[in-house]
């Protein structure tokens, strides 16, 4: 009754305006001018024209395919299964991507395509939250520095499967340690390791170890020391990277495929979204066809059933380690892509009307089973080599847990028919998964520099070419001997901590500043559906759960180790200080930018505008202006009146306009 009575007030002071010949103070499509204009908001106004847009809904969906499922799926989910007791990790990882990841998933895309913004200028929502947006785009520009690193493998892979035979299928004098390598799919190879510090390894372990990365001869030291400071018990601890700035030689020949990658990289993106939109046809469906052959293929081999087992029941006291939590909730980010600043990035090149909730979901469950697929192939294989060897354990198949995908896919490409075919056919898919992420990634910081700096538009090949440029040389110590350490630190600490905090506080902004119930009708009126009550109560509380996760984390915090052949391999303190300051260099600009901003409005008197959205938020397609602000101004008026205007003291924020309704009915004055 409310509600009718309100509407009814509110219809007839607009028909009495209309009446008495007066009409709205600002003309259409135009927005209010703002008092506060600092930094990203000293911007030329920019049209619907102005933007980029995707050619076809195809594009928006399969570029967001091929941004959360990338080399993520195929490798990083795998090995973080492998390490932390197959389900035991899956289950945590499937309870959060349902209460956090996939309504983070819809939150982001749906804030870009209201907005039409990036993320470094969508926090005009709530200008507190501004250094939000400068962590994504650094976050963004870690990840994708490490991330073509990846692709440069898949390319030296790619080049050596066309090879008479498969170098990964023979133990190579040059390479090789006779004494540990063993060829799997050869029987009467075998391995005559003869003392428990030598193991046993596949050929494809050992050319992926001392062939691709060169680990064997990577400058280690090995002091003896105390066991801990609570014992007198001496032992010998082996570490990497010992001395600042030793990090061996540079690997040629993996500079050479990280160069190509980064030139593969800048042709793509040379002209934005109007030439990636394109290339994600094929990039974002031809890995689903090599995955679904090499799953069938596994599924066939001896002793796969022993590795699906452990991928899916669960050792439940591995449940109750909280840093599974932290590697699920941190995986979850990764994989999807949420909090990198790329999804609000894709969704703000949509048109406004867009059903995006639809794609959102769809999306977040083809990860999900994508990662399941590539699981699976992982782990068959795994159960398989298990069998042969005759071990107790499967986790003492492969110990190099960051090139699990490196170590277990070559030999399930060994086994199939023409192996050179399907090894060029699966490592340039790995490299296409790779490639539509770092799409992504790098257009996330574009993206940022150009609602930034919109001169730069007119330049938009030049601006991509100094990013790849600088990006490519800041990559290059990764391709050194000591490069997989510095690769390990970069995703502990900079890809990982890192994303977990920039996400707190991304939902704290969203949905506890700016409002679930705001923030809801924002999408209730770009969408015309009512978000679900369930969804609003994710949104709600994922703050405190990933707060929480992160809090206990990091009490519970050991510094990470490399495990190798040679054993566990330790970090120096210098290399440990090197991750930190990845971590902090992200942490740190939301406090600092944070406070900036409160400076900055406080001393023009403005300090509670900085928890308000200024006054140029709204809708990011301008014809669409006019009727959400009549959205508004009805939901201002089911209960309540509007003497005040903006900045009124009312809790229906709906009351509190970016500019007065004062209309002269006559003779005297109405807010509206």
């Amino acid at each position: 009754m409310c509600f009718k009575t309100c509407r009814n007030t509110g219809s007839r002071r607009r028909q009495g305006n209309q009446e008495s010949g007066h009409s709205l103070p600002r003309e259409a499509g135009s927005r209010p001018t703002s008092n506060l204009k600092f930094a990203a908001d000293e911007l030329e106004e920019q049209t619907d024209e102005d933007r980029d847009h995707w050619g076809s809904q195809w594009e928006f969906i399969f570029s967001c395919i091929g941004l959360s499922v990338g080399i993520g799926n195929v490798w990083r989910f795998p090995y973080l299964a492998f390490v932390n007791g197959g389900a035991a990790f899956l289950l945590p990882y499937f309870i959060l991507l349902l209460i956090v990841g996939k309504p983070m998933y819809f939150m982001e895309v749906a804030l870009g395509q209201f907005s039409q913004l990036g993320p470094f200028s969508v926090w005009r929502m709530t200008p507190i939250a501004r250094g939000v947006g400068f962590a994504m785009c650094t976050l963004s520009l870690i990840v994708a520095i490490y991330y073509n690193v990846v692709m440069g493998y898949c390319l030296h892979y790619m080049y050596f499967s066309f090879s008479w035979t498969l170098p990964w299928d023979t133990c190579d004098k040059d390479w090789a340690d006779k004494a540990t390598c063993y060829i799997p799919t050869d029987a009467n190879s075998s391995c005559s390791a003869s003392n428990s510090d030598q193991r046993c390894q596949p050929a494809s372990e050992q050319y992926w170890e001392r062939f691709v990365l060169g680990l064997h001869n990577a400058p280690l030291m090995t002091y003896t020391e105390s066991y801990n400071s609570t014992s007198d018990e001496l032992v010998d601890r082996t570490y990497a990277l010992s001395e600042f700035g030793n990090i061996g030689i540079i690997k040629w020949d993996l500079l050479l495929a990280l160069f190509i990658s980064w030139t593969v990289v800048f042709l793509c993106l040379s002209k934005g979204i109007k030439s990636s939109g394109k290339v994600v046809y094929f990039t974002a469906t031809f890995p689903y066809l090599i995955l679904l052959i090499l799953l069938v293929r596994g599924l066939m081999l001896e002793g796969a059933l022993e590795g699906i087992k452990f991928f899916f029941i669960p050792d439940w006291k591995k449940l109750l380690d909280i840093s599974v939590w932290r590697l699920a909730a941190e995986q979850m980010f990764f994989s999807l892509s949420v909090s990198w600043g790329g999804l609000i990035m894709f969704g703000s090149y949509n048109k406004f009307r867009t059903k995006v909730h639809y794609h959102a979901f769809i999306i977040s469950s083809l990860d999900f089973v994508t990662s399941i697929i590539a699981s699976i192939v992982i782990f068959s294989i795994l159960g398989a080599l298990k069998v042969k060897l005759g071990l107790d354990d499967i986790q003492d198949v492969v110990k190099q847990k960051q090139g699990l995908a490196f170590v277990v896919y070559p030999q399930a490409v060994s086994l199939m028919p023409i192996p050179q075919l399907w090894a060029v056919l699966f490592f340039f898919m790995l490299f296409t998964l790779g490639l539509d992420s770092e799409f992504a990634l790098l257009e996330t910081i574009l993206t940022a520099i150009y609602d930034t700096f919109p001169i730069t538009r007119r330049h938009k090949a030049k601006t991509c070419l100094i990013a790849c440029i600088a990006s490519f040389l800041l990559s290059i110590p990764c391709v050194s001997l000591s490069g997989q350490f510095i690769f390990d630190l970069m995703d502990t600490y900079g890809g990982g901590l890192g994303v977990l905090w920039v996400a707190i506080f991304e939902t704290i902004a969203i949905m506890w500043i700016y409002g679930v119930q705001r923030f809801s009708e924002d999408l209730q009126f770009m969408l015309n559906i009512k978000i679900s009550i369930l969804i609003k109560i994710c949104w709600a509380i994922t703050p405190l759960i990933l707060a929480g996760i992160f809090a206990i984390a990091c009490w519970h915090w050991t510094p990470p180790t490399f495990q190798y052949q040679a054993g566990v391999l330790h970090y120096s303190d210098w290399a440990h200080g090197v991750g930190w300051f990845l971590t902090l260099i992200v942490a740190l600009q939301i406090p600092i930018v944070a406070l900036i901003m409160t400076i900055m409005y406080a001393t023009r008197g403005k300090t509670k505008e900085l928890v308000r959205p200024i006054n140029v938020w709204g809708p990011g397609d301008l014809s669409e202006i006019d009727e959400w602000h009549a959205f508004q101004y009805k939901k201002s008026f089911q209960c309540k009146q509007h003497p005040q205007g903006m900045g009124g003291p009312y809790d229906n924020y709906g009351m509190q306009y970016p500019y007065p309704y004062t209309y002269n009915y006559g003779g005297g004055n109405y807010h509206m």
